[in-house]
């Protein structure tokens, strides 16, 4: 518990350059920091106050300004974060008061020694200079009591929200899920090496009315975060997985070299859910061995030209599969 400050100070000058935050430091341990703020890039405007939740309370703080913004301290005040809104099995999201927004910040269960802080921060610092409409904005990342954490853009749902409450989807607002997610995925796959490697229904966030097209605004989130998993997971247990078994590509489970196509399947795996609101793979044991065999989702009630092309799309060879140009182009043409 800290009081009055007595056991802990404030220091805002140990930040990297372009970034914005707070980094708290226990008086009797310096190398070991409580609280760390770490914002990137952050736009001209108002000044930006971001809440999260530390021990009882902190003494008053000041943060360093982002390197295009007024030089002024900004004051960091109200730190907490609020209601929880989802759960994973390493992770919780919580929402956040981010300068009268809310945001939504993604917060590991586990208490990680420095050098997972720093990789989180690097990761997500990359991630943070990308701008695409269909792909969730990053804000940086935060540090409480050795769990790091990371910030970003909160949507409205999920699409597997959606499916999950079964609530019935027009063909008109399926496409335009599917439109735009092959758009970020045309986006991620331009970029240099680069891939999703975890896209699923719970990686595809939604605002608008789902019973209306024209007002859904879609986004993927998880973008190109497999080393983070992988260091988070992997200091866990060494039995560590860092993808989704039923939409896995069978190199994935195969430990073969991963490339763009990876998502490509994966893609196709997602349209034929949210095409029948089934869940794929539901009644297979081994769901990694059963996909690795060839067994695939039933096409046999869907109209000809999508069942070519999600056939095309799990194909069991990488380079067999289209490329995500091609898939944007035929799903324009047969939706």
């Amino acid at each position: 518990m800290f009081k009055d400050g007595k056991d802990s100070c404030i220091d805002s000058n140990h930040l990297k350059s372009g970034s914005s935050g707070t980094v708290t430091y226990d008086k009797k341990d310096p190398g070991k920091y409580v609280s760390k703020f770490y914002f990137s890039n952050v736009p001209i405007g108002p000044t930006f106050t971001f809440e999260v939740l530390v021990p009882d309370s902190l003494p008053e703080t000041s943060t360093t300004n982002p390197p295009t913004a007024p030089r002024e301290n900004l004051e960091l005040e109200n730190c907490e974060l609020q209601e929880r809104i989802g759960e994973g099995e390493f992770a919780e999201v919580y929402t956040a008061n981010f300068h009268n927004t809310v945001v939504a910040v993604k917060l590991f269960k586990n208490k990680f020694k420095r050098d997972i802080h720093r990789l989180v921060e690097t990761e997500v610092n990359k991630l943070a200079q990308l701008r695409h409409p269909n792909v969730i904005q990053y804000m940086g990342t935060i540090v409480f009591q050795n769990r790091p954490g990371i910030v970003m853009e909160k949507m409205k749902m999920s699409l597997d929200d959606v499916l999950v409450e079964n609530n019935e989807i027009s063909i008109q607002t399926k496409k335009k899920i599917f439109i735009d997610i092959a758009q970020a995925l045309c986006f991620i796959h331009s970029l240099p090496n680069s891939y999703h490697g975890d896209l699923k229904p719970a990686n595809v966030l939604l605002n608008g009315e789902i019973t209306n097209a024209s007002t859904i605004v879609v986004k993927l989130c998880d973008f190109s975060q497999a080393r983070i998993r992988f260091a988070v997971t992997s200091s866990i247990s060494s039995a560590t997985t860092i993808y989704t078994p039923r939409y896995a590509a069978p190199e994935l489970s195969l430990g073969l070299s991963k490339t763009s196509a990876i998502d490509i399947f994966s893609f196709g795996i997602l349209i034929w859910e949210s095409l029948t609101g089934e869940t794929p793979f539901l009644n297979e044991e081994n769901v990694c061995k059963a996909i690795c065999g060839g067994d695939r989702p039933s096409v046999k009630n869907f109209d000809k030209n999508v069942s070519n092309l999600l056939t095309a799309m799990w194909q069991g060879k990488p380079d067999q599969r289209p490329s995500i140009s091609t898939v944007l182009q035929k799903m324009k043409e047969i939706f």
